[in-house]
């Protein structure tokens, strides 16, 4: 699947002039969300129906400053999967150079309407399954 782009906008940096560090996790948050949507995921549909997905953990490695209007390009693929759980890896880069900026991992579980943990639905563990068997 496609790759996210976003280009940093000044109100992305801090006073040195580089992307602040959480809105990397900001990127990573609407890379995954796309990645979930292309492959068909309707998040919405399920928190209709009580179901949410919410990040449990973060882990990220900052490597390289990113600056005001470099077009960062995100690969999100799926690092692990589990009955409840699942961890993204995102590589944050320069779609220019490919100078890599960021690497971030996120854990994802599903909770009801309660924050009680939740079974992945069926539907979704499908989705998940075919691309971390494809390495996508």
């Amino acid at each position: 699947m496609a790759p996210y782009f976003y280009t940093i906008s000044y109100g992305d940096t801090d006073a040195g002039g580089v992307v602040y560090f959480a809105n990397y996790l900001r990127i990573c948050e609407r890379s995954w969300f796309n990645y979930l949507k292309e492959r068909g995921w309707d998040l919405s549909e399920e928190e209709r129906n009580g179901i949410y997905l919410t990040v449990k953990k973060v882990e990220a490695d900052y490597l390289s400053p990113a600056r005001y209007g470099t077009t960062i390009e995100t690969i999100t693929s799926i690092q692990s999967l589990g009955r409840a759980s699942f961890w993204f890896l995102h590589t944050l880069r320069d779609a220019e150079n490919g100078t890599i900026f960021a690497t971030v991992r996120n854990q994802m579980v599903a909770v009801d309407t309660t924050r009680k943990l939740h079974r992945l639905p069926r539907p979704l563990q499908k989705i998940l399954k075919e691309a971390y068997a494809g390495s996508d």
